[in-house]
């Protein structure tokens, strides 16, 4: 992980994929409860139980807990959920993640190895 305050934090996935300009990053040490609302992008690598709502982008680190209902336009997980996600645009699941519960996606990645146990919906049109 790149740290620029000006342009945000740049990530590379397990996948090789390139994730910049998330601004807000929470930190493996970090442990949140409650209800986060925002618009722009955020990155998460510690522990977080409540719900999520972003118009932005979300991505669930390797190594990161979410016991929570998360939704965003792009969603990005190589951690563990437990819990309902709706990716409104985009949702990929890389090959070390974890997710417990239903998953409703405009369109849906799923790498080898991820691991996903639920329902899954494709869904037509935005809900953020």
């Amino acid at each position: 992980m790149e740290q620029s305050y000006r342009d945000g934090y740049t990530f590379v996935t397990s996948t090789g994929d390139t994730i910049s300009g998330i601004r807000s990053y929470i930190g493996k040490k970090t442990r949140l409860r409650g209800k986060l609302s925002f618009e722009r992008s955020i990155a998460i690598h510690g522990l977080f139980e409540g719900i999520i709502h972003t118009q932005g982008l979300i991505y669930v680190l390797e190594g990161a807990r979410l016991t929570a209902d998360v939704e965003a336009n792009t969603i990005i997980v190589a951690g563990a959920i437990e819990g309902n996600i709706t990716a409104n645009e985009y949702l990929d699941i890389l090959p070390s993640a974890q997710i417990q519960g239903s998953i409703r996606a405009m369109k849906l990645r799923i790498c080898d190895g991820a691991i996903v146990e639920g329902n899954c919906e494709v869904i037509t049109v935005s809900h953020v």
